[in-house]
């Protein structure tokens, strides 16, 4: 069974899992709309998943806003492309970041996922700046996959 999860934005990580495990991952660093679903398709086709996840934004409490709060409306229309590219494959779950992280920070949250892989599966996550959108759809698989639970403070 191919799980495929997905952290959208304007920098779209994807996750892909083949029984329980992480097979490959990735980085869409797309232009627009179309060029998103474009690559998104593409990645699909490659990879044909039998289930998908998705996070859709959160809006949280005005004192724990951070950045342009208008920046929710384009990742929600980004999560919306995906969930619709992805209905062709498997009815894609929408989720929350809290529903599947929890209210851990996000630089420790990533550091946690990375810590659940092993050396095979830590190999197939990039380096650099923007990892932390991929690192977000592998733990989003991971907890999908029972691999992880949200942590509550």
């Amino acid at each position: 069974m191919k799980l495929m999860t997905v952290d959208p934005g304007k920098n779209l990580g994807w996750a892909m899992f083949e029984d329980g495990r992480l097979i490959e991952t990735g980085l869409i660093e797309a232009h627009s709309l179309a060029d998103t679903v474009f690559e998104l398709v593409g990645v699909c086709e490659r990879h044909r998943p039998a289930e998908a996840v998705i996070e859709i934004p959160q809006v949280y409490q005005q004192r724990l806003w951070k950045g342009d709060q208008n920046d929710l409306v384009d990742v929600a229309v980004i999560a919306g492309a995906a969930a619709a590219t992805l209905i062709a494959y498997a009815e894609p779950q929408l989720i929350r970041p809290h529903g599947w992280k929890g209210n851990r920070p996000k630089a420790i949250d990533n550091r946690h996922t990375f810590s659940l892989l092993d050396d095979e599966e830590k190999s197939k996550i990039p380096s650099g700046a923007k990892r932390h959108n991929v690192l977000d759809a592998v733990g989003m698989g991971l907890w999908k996959l029972g691999r992880r639970k949200p942590w509550r403070s």
